[in-house]
Formats: structure tokens, C-alpha cells, sequence
């Protein structure tokens, strides 16, 4: 009987330790996934921003602390701060239950230069009208 016992209260030590175990690594995982869909909400800002500036010519800012954009459970918001020569600092927060990351960048406008566009061809390549191009062949200048 207490050979019986002493098993029982062993298998029961087992399982306790092992149901502890799993339930932290569940814990773990979900804040991992948490913090992975927040950088993911940064992300989503960033895009947000860059787009905004690139074709509405507006300032970069995205909602707000206050009253961030929801996307689904995610919420994010932008912070835009110029800080000379046309490049504007983008500062994304993404927020998602528990987690809120923040991720920094800075962009600036592309210089409007003579050589904007680039042309391929592998056999041949036409252009019409006033196009010029110059050539360059990688197994020569590799």
C-alpha cells in the first residue's frame, strides 16, 4: 500500500511539473506571437507613412497615441519629425494585447536625376522617340 502511495504522489509530482512546463512555454509562445504581430503593426505604419508622404505630399503622421489606426486587433500610429535635407524621421509604435514595439526610419525624396529608368534586354531591345541609353555587359566589367 505505501509502495502504491509513494507511486501515485510520484506520478502526481510528474504531472504537475509537466502541466507547469507547458503552461509557461504556452505563455511564452503567446507573448512571442503577441510581440511578432506588433512589430508586424510597426511595419504596417511605416508603410503607411511612406506612402502617405510619397503621394498625398502630407507630413508622414499616422493616427496618434490617442487614437491609433485599428487593423483588426492590431493598433499602430506614426511619428513624423523632419530633420533637414528633405529627410523626415518616422518613428511607427504597434500595439497588439500586451505587446507595443517601436520601429525608427528615415527617409528622404528621391533626387530627381537625368537617370531615373533602366532598360533590358536579353537578345535585343527597341526604343522609339528621343530614348538614349548606354550599355553595359557584366561578363566584360564583371
Amino acid at each position: 500500500m505505501v509502495i502504491v502511495a509513494l507511486l501515485m504522489a510520484s506520478v502526481a509530482t510528474l504531472s504537475l511539473v509537466l502541466l507547469s512546463s507547458l503552461r509557461s512555454s504556452h505563455k511564452e509562445h503567446q507573448g512571442s506571437r503577441e510581440s511578432l504581430s506588433a512589430l508586424y503593426a510597426c511595419e504596417a505604419g511605416l508603410s503607411a507613412a511612406v506612402r502617405e508622404l510619397a503621394t498625398t505630399g502630407g507630413d508622414g503622421n499616422v493616427g496618434s497615441e490617442q487614437n491609433p489606426v485599428q487593423a483588426g486587433e492590431q493598433r499602430y500610429w506614426v511619428v513624423a519629425t523632419p530633420i533637414g535635407d528633405g529627410r523626415v524621421s518616422l518613428v511607427s509604435y504597434g500595439r497588439v494585447e500586451r505587446a507595443e514595439m517601436g520601429v525608427e526610419a528615415v527617409v528622404q525624396p528621391d533626387p530627381d536625376s537625368f537617370f531615373r529608368w533602366a532598360a533590358f534586354g536579353e537578345e535585343a531591345l527597341h526604343m522609339d522617340s528621343n530614348a538614349r541609353t548606354d550599355s553595359y555587359d557584366s561578363e566584360v566589367n564583371p
